[in-house]
C-alpha cells in the first residue's frame, strides 16, 4: 500500500473503524480479502486495530463496506452490530467525578494509572490480556 492511500484511510476513519473502539494504533484490512480478489483500494479498505483486526481474522466477525466508506460489522453469528455514536467531549471522566462510578472507583483505589506494573514501569498489554481472557471461554449462541 502506497502512503498516499494510507494518509487517505487515516483522514476518513481517524482510528479503529469497530464499534466502539477508535483506537489511534491501527492497520489496514481489506473488506474483501486480497486473497480472494479484493482490490487494495480506499473502497476496500478500513482501519483496525490490532486486537480488532485479529478479531475479524480469527474470531469469524465480518466487515461490509457500504458506499461512501460505511462499514457494517457482522458477529460470527451473522448478527449486525449497531454502530457506536463518538464519545463526547463535554462529559468528564468518571473519576474526576463526586457521584457514581467516579466515587466507587475512588473507594476501590482505581484511577487512571491502575493498570501501570510494577516492573520497570510497563504498562500492561490490555490488547493481549484481554485475548489470553477471550480464548478462554465459549461464546455460547
Amino acid at each position: 500500500m502506497n502512503w498516499r492511500l494510507r494518509k487517505a484511510l487515516d483522514v476518513r476513519d481517524g482510528g479503529c473503524r469497530f464499534p466502539g473502539c477508535g483506537s489511534r494504533y491501527t492497520q489496514a484490512h481489506h473488506a474483501i480479502p486480497w486473497a480472494e480478489g479484493g482490490e487494495t483500494s480506499l473502497d476496500n479498505l478500513i482501519l483496525l486495530c490490532r486486537f480488532h483486526h485479529r478479531t475479524v481474522h480469527e474470531g469469524g466477525w465480518r466487515v461490509e463496506m457500504g458506499s461512501a466508506g460505511a462499514a457494517h460489522f457482522r458477529d460470527p453469528d451473522g448478527r449486525l452490530v449497531p454502530a457506536v455514536p463518538p464519545a463526547r467531549d463535554d462529559v468528564k471522566a468518571p473519576w474526576t467525578t463526586d457521584a457514581g462510578l467516579g466515587r466507587w472507583h475512588r473507594q476501590q483505589g482505581i484511577n487512571p494509572w491502575t493498570a501501570t506494573t510494577e516492573w520497570e514501569g510497563d504498562r500492561l498489554d490490555l490488547d493481549w490480556a484481554l485475548w489470553v481472557l477471550w480464548g478462554q471461554f465459549e461464546i455460547a449462541a
